[in-house]
């Protein structure tokens, strides 16, 4: 039973990372919005939004672009579906591209009517993009350069991205390089581990488990 328990908790903490994506192929039917629209798949709807990207409502008329363009780029053409998530909304959180290699979401930073979200889903290039296009002043980025009463910081007072050094915990005494470091973390992992299993053991009386 305990071992179950064990079992069970590192699962869920595996899928938590989101980990696990899978892909399938299927085409587009319909565009529901301006980072939404519906892939059929087998025989089955599939509702998708772009990973990574949103087009924030305060920004109308980019909405009304960022549709119109989805319209002419995905309808009635096969896409490539890696899924990475499902929303509150039942929508699968996906990057998306076509099979001359387009991607959506890119095209849609590049032009400036798309912004990121920060999350798990937002890629290095994808960051990338979007600096590029605020440079350039593209979109929604020029109306945002105008709007100083602006309600989202990322639109006036984002640097640029960065990547964070990597965090490497010091070595404990008698621990020198990067492999003595992973012996060190190996070691006191199991031994964690076998205290815990010390702990919760069922009493067996004397008796084998069962």
């Amino acid at each position: 039973m305990i071992k179950r328990k064990i079992a069970c908790s590192l699962l869920l903490a595996f899928a938590g990372t989101g980990a696990w994506t899978y892909t399938f192929e299927g085409k587009v039917t319909d565009v529901t919005g301006p980072d939404t629209f519906e892939v059929l798949r087998n025989k089955k709807t599939e509702k998708v939004t772009l990973a990574g990207v949103t087009v924030p409502e305060r920004y109308p008329q980019f909405q009304e672009k960022a549709k119109n363009l989805l319209f002419k780029m995905l309808l009635e053409k096969n896409v490539t579906v890696t899924v990475n998530d499902t929303d509150d909304d039942g929508y699968k959180v996906a990057y998306v591209k076509l099979k001359n290699g387009i991607n959506p979401a890119q095209e849609l930073l590049k032009l400036g009517w798309a912004q990121t979200v920060k999350g798990p889903h937002c890629t290095r290039e994808m960051q990338i993009i979007e600096n590029s296009a605020r440079l350039k002043e593209a979109g929604i980025w020029k109306v945002a350069g105008v709007d100083k009463q602006s309600e989202e910081p990322s639109l006036l007072k984002e640097e640029q991205v960065k990547p964070e050094p990597e965090k490497i915990s010091e070595p404990q005494a008698g621990e020198t390089g990067y492999l003595d470091r992973i012996k060190g973390w190996w070691r006191r992992t199991k031994q964690s581990l076998k205290t815990f299993w010390e702990k919760h053991r069922p009493e067996t009386n004397g008796e084998p488990p069962r």
